[in-house]
């Protein structure tokens, strides 16, 4: 195990994460309605191949794309297809999605055995299934895994990195996840670092996860090429570009990709998910669900069905608790409001945070006194003082020539700033409109 690995600038935050680490794995309570989006993460929309009327199986394909930027999507539940409508996710996107009515009658238990035949790992064959299973990245960005592998071939890939940071407060859905499978995440990178031929697999946890450090160090003991990477716990630690510089110390060039510096990285989620698709021909149709935070009675980790509504799993958790403020999908720092508990988690949900009014701050902004701190604290080694005056006085150009389009959004210098300035979501509006003028 290497320790103590980190990266320049960042920020501390209180990490919140007492509500829920402790809380065991529970299996969802089956809902009577799933909508599953046929939009999951980052890629194509994919098309029905079911209709309303059609009695769909747990597993089965219902949406499907030639495209090779998308992720296929299956039944998560066996039932009956309702309707194929436009709804809103819990990520703010609307797309359309197929509503399946769970038979009660169904059997919806894991009937998934492992195949005993399986020869030397063959990355165009984890391509292949990674497409098939619809396995995206499982830490919020959503990118197709099958795209992901694909250019990670011939590209010289030499280290494979496990992103277990899970560094945004509250959430916990990647810690119960080393704590409770361990070994199929283990088997998951060493699938990849085989494929690629790589000459070593890192699973990278910070520091305020001991207990998984300690069960992933021990299950990794195992695996020629496979070590622990213990991260000083600091925001955005999880972020590729960041967890790269800590755990291999190379820098990722401006504009590029982790396969610059021969690095390739993804959720620890994701590994978990292509583990159960290779030994298993298991599909990705369920996903670890942190339900956390003061606003819910008893806060848990659920393995939930993708397509279950915001409304079920807080019902799981006891219903709401206190002055309920906000409702957030993934963590408070770059996640999204809720603003509908009927919409539907899609495969890129790491969470759902119910923050009371205690836990918000609502004081207003006031102007900027030119204190540094968002410079200190910024990933990126941006101005986030500079591009918000700029792009608040429309100067877009500008704010493109002082590389406003590194921004990556994390949102540290919005939580550093003492004057409460809304610094991310101005670069964020400054990005939209040169992206939109560039068209």
């Amino acid at each position: 195990m290497i320790n103590n690995l980190t990266f320049s600038g960042g920020v501390h935050i209180d990490d919140n994460k007492q509500y829920s680490e402790n809380a065991p794995l529970e299996m969802q309570e089956l809902p009577k309605i799933v909508h599953i989006p046929l939009l999951q993460g980052s890629g194509v929309k994919c098309d029905p191949v079911v209709k309303k009327g059609d009695v769909v199986t747990k597993g089965q394909v219902i949406g499907s794309s030639e495209a090779t930027f998308s992720s296929t999507v299956h039944a998560s539940v066996s039932g009956v297809v309702l309707e194929i409508a436009e709804k809103f996710t819990t990520e703010g996107k609307k797309t359309d999605c197929i509503t399946i009515e769970r038979q009660e009658d169904s059997k919806d238990l894991d009937e998934y055995l492992e195949s005993s035949n399986r020869g030397p790992v063959d990355i165009q064959e984890l391509v292949n299934i990674s497409k098939e299973a619809g396995i995206i990245g499982m830490g919020g960005a959503g990118f197709p895994f099958n795209v992901k592998l694909s250019g990670a071939i011939d590209n010289g890939i030499d280290s494979i990195i496990a992103n277990g940071a899970e560094c945004e407060p509250y959430l916990t859905s990647d810690h119960r996840l080393m704590l409770e499978y361990p070994e199929e995440v283990a088997k998951g990178v060493a699938l990849v670092v085989d494929a690629l031929n790589a000459n070593a697999g890192y699973i990278a946890i910070e520091d305020n996860k001991r207990n998984a450090i300690e069960k992933m160090d021990a299950t990794v003991s195992n695996f020629e090429k496979l070590t622990v990477a213990s991260l000083k716990t600091k925001y955005p630690q999880g972020d590729s570009t960041r967890i790269i510089d800590a755990v291999l110390n190379r820098k990722v060039p401006v504009g590029s990709r982790s396969g610059a510096v021969n690095a390739f990285v993804s959720n620890v989620g994701t590994f978990k998910a292509l583990h159960d698709a290779y030994y298993f021909g298991k599909p990705l149709f369920e996903r670890i669900v942190s339900v956390t935070g003061p606003g819910v009675v008893t806060p848990k980790n659920i393995m939930a069905r993708i397509g279950t509504t915001v409304k079920d799993l807080i019902k799981q958790c006891g219903g709401f608790n206190g002055d309920v403020t906000a409702i957030i999908s993934g963590g408070p720092m770059s996640g999204h409001q809720i603003y509908d508990i009927d919409s539907p988690i899609t495969k890129s949900i790491t969470g759902i945070v119910v923050l009371t009014r205690d836990k918000v701050d609502l004081r207003g902004s006031t102007p900027c006194i030119k204190c540094g701190r968002c410079i200190q604290g910024c990933p990126s080694k941006l101005n986030p003082s500079k591009l918000y005056a700029l792009i608040d006085r429309e100067k877009f150009e500008d704010a493109k020539a002082n590389h406003v389009e590194e921004c990556i959004q994390c949102g540290a210098c919005s939580y550093i700033c003492p004057a409460k300035l809304e610094l991310s979501e101005k670069m964020k509006l400054g990005i939209n409109e040169i992206w939109t003028k560039g068209k």
